[in-house]
């Protein structure tokens, strides 16, 4: 090492100093997603789309699937730590960082996404009912003025005939 050089080691072509990764867009590129265990993790997230999207209808499902995904997003941190520890049997590379980036990008957002879709389904479904609500309570008012208005012809019928017996 001449001049202060310093050793860098040689990296594999595919790899990409983090001084380049400049965003998130840049930080998914990274990401070699041909590996299997990345592969089924994105089939999951698209079944569980699937399956909210196939089950909208279905609200009792959709609250078990909702919790499922909170308390998966709140244990990803500790998922985080066992796969950093683990990685070497599932993974070629290590991804698990200590902030957690990773399993943020791959893993907890996701899964947030597929709670949204989960609460405009229900906020929909809310609307849909205060319609519905709104509608019934108009038809009833109406009813009731109807009626409010026969009992008053009636009882003024029924005047005049007394009157006219008299």
């Amino acid at each position: 090492m001449a001049n202060g050089d310093q050793m860098i080691p040689d990296f594999p072509s595919k790899w990409i100093a983090t001084d380049q990764i400049d965003g998130v867009l840049e930080y998914i590129k990274a990401i070699d997603w041909s590996q299997r265990w990345l592969i089924a993790l994105m089939v999951v997230h698209v079944l569980l789309f699937l399956v909210i999207i196939l089950n909208r209808n279905r609200t009792n499902l959709l609250v078990a699937v909702f919790a499922l995904l909170l308390i998966s997003v709140y244990f990803s941190e500790k998922l985080n730590a066992l796969a950093a520890e683990n990685w070497k049997f599932f993974a070629s590379e290590q991804y698990f960082d200590s902030p957690g980036l990773f399993i943020s990008v791959v893993f907890s957002t996701p899964m947030l996404f597929n709670c949204l879709i989960i609460i405009v389904i229900w906020l929909w479904d809310s609307s849909k009912m205060m319609s519905v609500v709104t509608k019934h309570r108009r038809k009833r008012y109406q009813r009731a003025q109807q009626a409010a208005q026969r009992d008053r012809k009636s009882e003024s019928d029924s005047v005049k005939e007394e009157k006219k017996d008299k």
